[in-house]
């Protein structure tokens, strides 16, 4: 293979390659039938294992469908949001074990019916979430800029006008939602703690970056407007 083939490989497999991206869609649309398969199997385990895959793989085929929509420039393989982290990827294998290993030897904490409330949060977390992304639309993006860009704009209308960072706000209660959802009492708590803890450091050094950008115009923003992620600092 000349270097000439090689590079086009590597662009077709790169970040903003159309390769890699056909095959992690590929991967969460296989995911989200494989989910709706499972939810018409006759058998409890099943259904609640098939939702919580289908609510995973919607999740992250939306975040890339928004970002191609609103923002098409900067849409690439991490838009899917699936390569989010190490830690994500841990959480998400624990959630599956936990799921597992109390539905096999201790079913009682499977049989009640939470899981509706969990799906209710779900729900409601990722409507705010995509929400966000429809009112900003650009100005929505999944990494904190280090530089203004030209056309990024301070966006106080529509659900922002309630609350601000409601993105954040979505994905709090949604990563919440999903384990009330599989009935995961463990998996529950660390999920509420770990999604706080990373919106508690990484919100304050945010708006840090926007005072630098908008000014005093943020600021009146910062003050008229609530977080509403618990035990976050609003000023």
């Amino acid at each position: 293979m000349s270097e000439r083939d090689s590079g086009r490989t590597a662009d077709i497999w790169g970040e903003h390659g159309v390769a890699y991206s056909a095959a992690t869609a590929f991967f969460l649309g296989f995911s989200m039938c494989l989910g709706l398969w499972l939810l018409s199997c006759d058998s409890e385990f099943a259904f609640h294992l098939g939702l919580y895959v289908f609510v995973l793989a919607f999740f992250h085929t939306s975040e890339f469908t928004v970002v191609a929509l609103y923002d098409p420039p900067n849409c690439s393989v991490n838009s899917f949001m699936v390569n989010h982290s190490s830690a994500y990827h841990i959480a998400t294998a624990a959630s599956f074990t936990e799921f597992i290993v109390e539905y096999y030897f201790f079913p009682s904490l499977k049989t009640c019916s939470v899981w509706v409330l969990g799906l209710v949060i779900v729900v409601a977390g990722e409507c705010v979430r995509k929400a966000a992304f429809y009112y900003a639309r650009h100005n929505f993006t999944h990494l904190i800029q280090d530089a203004k860009r030209p056309n990024h704009k301070l966006v106080t209308t529509g659900i922002y006008s309630y609350f601000r960072h409601p993105g954040y706000f979505g994905w709090f209660w949604w990563s919440i939602g999903t384990q009330v959802l599989c009935m995961n009492p463990i998996c529950t708590l660390a999920f509420a703690y770990a999604s706080w803890a990373f919106f508690h450091g990484r919100i304050p050094f945010e708006e840090q970056k926007l005072i630098e950008f908008f000014g005093d115009e943020y600021i009146r923003y910062r003050k008229q407007t609530p977080i509403l992620i618990p035990f976050i600092p609003t000023l």
